[in-house]
């Protein structure tokens, strides 16, 4: 693996390390580390246009859509970090993962399979084949995983290369060396090495959850040869440096509870967790976390009986109380359990929050406190910020209510992320689209366990939503929808029927179960037809217009900019009002008339029976 460097920051008189290992031992500290998991591109690209300095600015080759650790999340010395919330917040030093490679398959160099002039199907770093926009901007089509049955397990299973040498940086020997005298925590672990996690990386979600019934005996040995790989890589790390915790990435939990039952937990990964952390205690290590999103009630138990000491991020949005936990689980060790929601109302809302969590959970110990990573709007407008607010622009109508007010009243600039608006097939849609008649509209894409916490009409629809009001101006009359959950709790593909007061009637499909992507819109208007892609960024015209002659012809006209990145656009167009102190291309009205419209549709689906 590649030669790696670290540089350590100067002593203070309590260290990282020390808050760390003092916090998770339920022992007294001036405060918990001051942390927090990680931020999306986006929200650091609206931080700095509300005024955070740029002192490092973002990584070069940092993804857009992606997002960069902070100072809790899985940060390996070969990675990226973020840095000027970390210094503006005069945050603690974060916990740094060894690069030890624990994943089966060692990561190769993705490999072009195939391409058109959209897209490119890729083997990436993991050997999973998927196809990919050409612009980054997007989630992947995963087509195929790995381990697709025995014999393709067995074929990994033969080139698996467990030497410590493989699966470590050629200048181990001096990063081991620099840390001896280091003040933050380290680790082994974290993403992408889990147990569960491991299994999903290589069979993906759905094979995997099938395999557990068609397969048991291919389950058990792919988490015999991972538990193996695990125990003689720790073996050697122990023996050269001391570790302070060890991380388990899993994320088997939505919110209406785990991907697997607890009976299987206990059949499948129970007997591998016990040698793994009986292993870990043997040596001194008392720290030993799992990363779980969603609803993880029912596995806690089973953790801890597993030899497991932490959970973290405790998603409020799932359910999870940490005081409740921390009161039924008094030595279970806790990261995270701070309600977003709560902090986007306000300063009483932050002080409730805080007042209904912190006094318990720190006086207890065992906790360190941290958020999800969302930008807290209502506290930036009233420190008179201006703010792109990431749509749905908020949860509940009173709250968009709230926040156009207060804006009003700092006479901020308020800006909704419907980005759709800055895509270059939209200027030819809306233009050649005025006085539509009827509107269809397919925005399909593949299961992701992204933002799985809400509907689909206010995870992909609200888009669409926005540019059939922006088309036609008037109010919907009629509402006719239906929506099911397939894969999740929530509603994950939905169709609506909106008859506007105009008379145009808009059909509207969206679905997170696809296997194919699809972003088109297609207007039919007077003697008119536009069928916007806005995955390719294009739009097509078609009019009925005479010829030279006089006779009637079919005229077409393509518009658009394929290379033109609408979010660059977007964050242009923010700060362009941000100078001018103009009414933004997307306002707050605008964000909330397509939410309110998105709760009506949501309505429709809670009166059907």
């Amino acid at each position: 693996m590649t030669p790696t460097t670290l540089a350590l920051p100067a002593r203070a008189s309590v260290t990282a390390r020390e808050r760390f290992l003092a916090s998770m031992r339920f022992e007294p500290c001036d405060h918990p580390p001051y942390w927090e998991w990680a931020y999306w591109i986006e929200t650091l690209h609206r931080w700095y246009a509300e005024g955070l300095p740029c002192r490092h600015g973002l990584p070069s080759g940092v993804d857009p859509a992606g997002a960069i650790d902070g100072d809790a999340g899985a940060f390996r010395p070969r990675g990226q970090r973020e840095r000027d919330v970390h210094d503006a917040l005069s945050l603690d030093e974060g916990i740094v993962h060894l690069p030890v490679y624990g994943a089966l398959r060692l990561p190769t160099e993705p490999v072009v399979l195939a391409e058109d002039e959209e897209t490119r199907v890729i083997l990436d770093e993991n050997g999973i084949r998927k196809r990919v926009l050409k612009q980054r901007m997007s989630m992947p089509q995963f087509i195929e995983f790995p381990v697709t049955g025995r014999r393709a397990w067995e074929e990994l299973l033969a080139g698996l290369d467990t030497s410590f040498a493989a699966r470590t940086p050629a200048d181990w020997p001096d990063l081991v060396a620099s840390l001896r005298w280091r003040t933050f925590p380290i680790a082994l672990g974290g993403y992408p090495e889990g147990l569960f996690g491991e299994l999903r990386q290589l069979m993906g979600a759905e094979r995997l959850l099938f395999t557990f019934h068609d397969d048991p005996g291919l389950i058990h040995d792919i988490l015999h040869a991972l538990t193996e790989l695990w125990l003689g890589l720790w073996e050697e790390a122990l023996a050269q440096i001391e570790v302070d915790c060890v991380h388990f990435w899993e994320d088997m939990c939505f919110r209406s509870g785990p991907l697997i039952s607890p009976a299987m937990f206990r059949q499948f990964l129970m007997p591998c967790y016990r040698r793994l952390t009986g292993f870990l205690r043997a040596r001194g290590i008392d720290i030993i976390l799992v990363d779980t999103d969603g609803d993880c009630s029912l596995l806690i138990p089973l953790f801890l009986e597993a030899g497991v000491t932490g959970l973290y991020p405790m998603e409020v949005q799932a359910g999870m109380d940490v005081v409740a936990v921390a009161r039924r689980y008094p030595r279970l060790q806790i990261l995270g359990g701070i309600a977003k929601q709560a902090l986007a109302q306000g300063r009483e809302a932050i002080d409730r929050e805080l007042a209904a969590r912190l006094p318990y959970m720190l006086l207890r110990g065992g906790y360190i406190p941290t958020v999800d990573h969302h930008a807290v709007a209502r506290r930036a407008l009233e420190g008179g910020r201006d703010v792109l607010l990431e749509k749905p622009m908020t949860a509940t109508l009173e709250e968009a209510d709230d926040l156009l007010a207060l804006a009003a009243q700092r006479e901020a600039v308020l800006q909704v992320g419907h980005i759709e608006r800055f895509n270059p097939a939209t200027e030819a849609l809306l233009s050649a689209g005025k006085g539509a008649r009827f509107v269809e509209v397919h925005r399909l894409g593949s299961f992701s366990p992204r933002s799985l916490d809400v509907d689909v009409v206010l995870d992909l629809m609200i888009h669409d939503l926005d540019i059939v009001l922006c088309l036609d101006g008037s109010e919907p009359v009629q509402i006719e929808a239906v929506g099911v959950p397939v894969l999740t709790s929530r509603v994950d593909i939905a169709n609506a029927r909106l008859r506007f007061a105009s008379g145009l009637i808009a059909n509207l499909t969206a679905s997170r179960v696809s296997v194919e992507k699809v972003r088109k819109f297609r207007v039919f208007a007077p003697r008119t037809y536009v069928s916007a892609d806005f995955t390719a960024r294009e739009s097509q015209v078609y009019r009925l217009e005479p010829d030279e002659s006089g006779r009637p012809r079919i005229a077409s006209a393509r518009h658009g900019a394929p290379d033109q990145e609408p979010l660059r656009l977007q964050i242009e167009a923010f700060a362009k009002a941000v100078r001018d102190r103009s009414r933004p291309v997307v306002s707050g009205s605008d964000g909330r008339r397509a939410l309110a419209l998105a709760h009506a549709i949501l309505r429709t689906f809670g009166s059907r029976p």
